[in-house]
């Protein structure tokens, strides 16, 4: 399956995909090749295709703000819709106080001189 995604990802390239994989949920007889693109910055559809088995999936995201976004998936007969919601952490926050030579923080003048 590497070899796959391999050359499932130059085709991606080739024809202007974000992405393009072989996914499998269980062996290889449940492998699937997954195509994807976004259609706006805030709407990105998927679309996979079983390769052994007569199966589709398709699925499309938007995204409402930076953490809000809904999902909408139909595969086979089922169909479904979510509201999800995400947090990333590690990122931004507060900084940290200017060090001097020895690791020492550094002073920081007070407000209103005197």
């Amino acid at each position: 399956m590497k070899g796959g995604n391999l050359l499932a990802k130059k085709i991606a390239a080739r024809f202007g995909l974000e992405e393009a994989r072989i996914e499998s949920t269980g062996g290889l007889k449940e492998a699937s090749v997954v195509v994807g693109k976004y259609l706006s910055p805030r709407l990105y559809v998927t679309y996979g295709l079983g390769l052994f088995e007569p199966v589709s999936t398709f699925k499309i995201r938007y995204l409402l703000s930076r953490e809000w976004s809904l999902q909408a998936e139909q595969s086979g007969t089922a169909t479904g819709a979510d509201i999800l919601y995400s947090i990333e952490r590690g990122k931004g926050g507060a900084t940290q106080p200017p060090v001097k030579d020895k690791g020492e923080p550094a002073k920081v003048p007070a407000e209103g001189g005197g």
